[in-house]
This record gives C-alpha cells, sequence and structure tokens, in this order.
C-alpha cells in the first residue's frame, strides 16, 4: 500500500512485501520454526508442550536474531481471531488430514501451553507439513502466497491516492 500510495515502481510492492513477509513475527521464518516443530513433535501432545517451554537455540543467530515467542503463535494476541479458527476449521474438514485435524483438537492447550492464541502461521505450518513440504519449501511458499495480496493492494491503493490512505486519513494535513 505505501509503494502505491507513494508512486514506486509496481514490482517495487512485491519486493516490499517479500522483505516484510519474511521475518519471525508472522512472516516466512516463523513458518520455517512451525514446520520444525511438527518434524520434531508430530502428534504429541507432550513433546509440544516440551519444546514450546524450552524452545530449541538457533544455530545462525548472524542472519536471524532468536525468536522471541513460540512460532505460530500470536505475542500480541488475547483471543485466536476468527480468521484464523475460521481457517484452520475449514482446511481441517476439507483436507480431513492428521495434522490439521490435531491441531484444531489440540488448539486450547497448545495456546495455553504457549501462553498467547494461535496465528495464521501456526495453521500454515501445519498445512504444508500435511503436504509434506520441507521447512525450507514452507517458506518460500508462504512468502509466494503473499504476493499476490500486496500487489492488489498497491495497486487499489495508486488509483485511490493519498488522500485516501487509511493510516493518514486524521492525522495528516497538507496544506496546499
Amino acid at each position: 500500500m505505501n509503494s502505491g500510495v507513494g508512486g514506486s515502481t509496481h514490482p517495487s510492492a512485491l519486493i516490499a512485501a517479500i522483505a516484510v513477509g519474511a521475518g519471525n513475527l508472522g512472516g516466512s521464518r516463523e513458518v520455517v520454526h512451525c514446520v520444525g516443530y511438527w518434524q520434531e513433535c508430530g502428534t504429541d501432545i507432550n513433546q509440544w508442550v516440551e519444546l514450546i517451554g524450552n524452545p530449541p537455540e538457533q544455530e545462525r543467530l548472524d542472519v536471524w536474531l532468536p525468536m522471541e515467542h513460540a512460532p505460530g503463535f500470536d505475542p500480541n494476541g488475547v483471543s485466536c481471531p476468527s480468521p484464523v479458527l475460521q481457517t484452520l476449521e475449514h482446511l481441517a474438514a476439507v483436507g480431513q488430514t492428521t495434522h490439521l485435524c490435531w491441531l484444531l483438537e489440540n488448539r486450547l492447550a497448545l495456546e495455553d501451553a504457549a501462553k498467547c492464541p494461535l496465528a495464521f502461521t501456526g495453521v500454515a505450518g501445519a498445512a504444508f507439513y500435511d503436504l509434506e513440504l520441507a521447512p525450507e519449501q514452507a517458506e518460500m511458499l508462504f512468502l509466494l502466497l503473499r504476493l499476490p495480496g500486496a500487489a492488489v493492494h498497491a495497486l487499489e491503493q495508486e488509483k485511490l491516492g493519498w488522500r485516501k490512505y487509511p493510516f493518514f486519513s486524521k492525522g495528516f494535513k497538507v496544506t496546499e
């Protein structure tokens, strides 16, 4: 949206979406950890609770900062948002896959262990694991799936202009 309203090139919107979407908080790097947790814990609730409570130390701290929360959970959330829960319920019902169904059944126990609600990255991690993707494959697919929405937001905001930009509307006055 920023690139669209700011007059940047169209490809820059996608570059920005990749950059922002790659991180540890709601980004593709978090999905890597989620799929890794599935590889390690499977459907063993005791292993999940242990891993959430005592996360492994990361190997390459020079590139990625350590995770500051349980991967797949929203440290800023109070309860599981309706879109996250609805997505999980729908995917579990449609796919009838092992890990999405297990996540749906054990969501509350996992949220209790993480002390925060399930996030879209947690649902994505389970879905990608059910699709038998490696963590690196899940990371790339998660980023690719963000691009259509970013493109639409940028093009839409470009047409609306800065005067209708939702983040400036009440606190930004331009005098001509």
